[in-house]
């Protein structure tokens, strides 16, 4: 019985060494040259196939990548559009061709989404202030907490939201939160100007 499961483990463990396939490159900042990368011990060639744009455009390209060892490389400078690119390729896997995808996402910068708490915190600061200023009724608090939200949605239109890759979300998130914020400033400045001619 121990043998069948230390086979049945081995036997897993070899499939995924060989499904393994890369599924996202990463993340890029908007009209910088990238190198996409191939991976494979066994092949002899990986090629492009073709490129998926953001927008749905497929561009064919056919053409071999450079082999170093058992990396595969292709330099690709056409990312001026926002969103997730679909590179497809392939490759000589064990003498068979075997075609591989993968994407990677162009953003306004690439900043590094794991390092995001910071602008979480000023958010979730915007959000306590607008609820202090709401139970204590208080246009100024609202008024400062609405100017914070404003700005966090201009920051997130202008630099995305990590975790999100699809970029109506993004812009709807952004769009909300400028509206809001801009209602409860205009709102809040009304009563400051209305309670200060009292």
């Amino acid at each position: 019985m121990n043998k069948l499961i230390l086979s049945l483990m081995l036997v897993m463990i070899c499939i995924s060494f060989v499904s393994a396939e890369q599924d996202s490159l990463g993340t890029f900042e908007k009209d910088n040259s990238i190198t996409l990368i191939q991976i494979c011990g066994t092949c002899t060639y990986n090629n492009i196939t073709s490129i998926v744009y953001p927008n749905g455009t497929h561009v064919s390209i056919d053409e071999e990548m450079v082999k170093r060892g058992m990396e595969y490389t292709y330099g690709w400078n056409d990312t001026g559009s926002i969103g997730t690119y679909l590179v497809n390729g392939v490759g000589d896997l064990d003498g068979t061709d075997n075609a591989w995808a993968y994407e990677f996402e162009v953003t306004l910068n690439s900043i590094d989404e794991g390092n995001n708490t910071f602008i979480w915190i000023i958010l979730a600061l915007a959000v306590l202030l607008l609820l202090l200023g709401f139970w204590k009724e208080d246009p100024t608090i609202l008024l400062l907490g609405s100017f914070i939200l404003t700005l966090m949605g201009l920051y997130f239109l202008l630099y995305g939201i990590s975790g999100i890759k699809n970029m109506a979300t993004t812009y709807s998130i952004s769009i909300i939160l400028l509206m809001v914020g801009a209602y409860i400033s205009l709102r809040s400045s009304y009563e400051l100007i209305i309670t200060d001619n009292n």
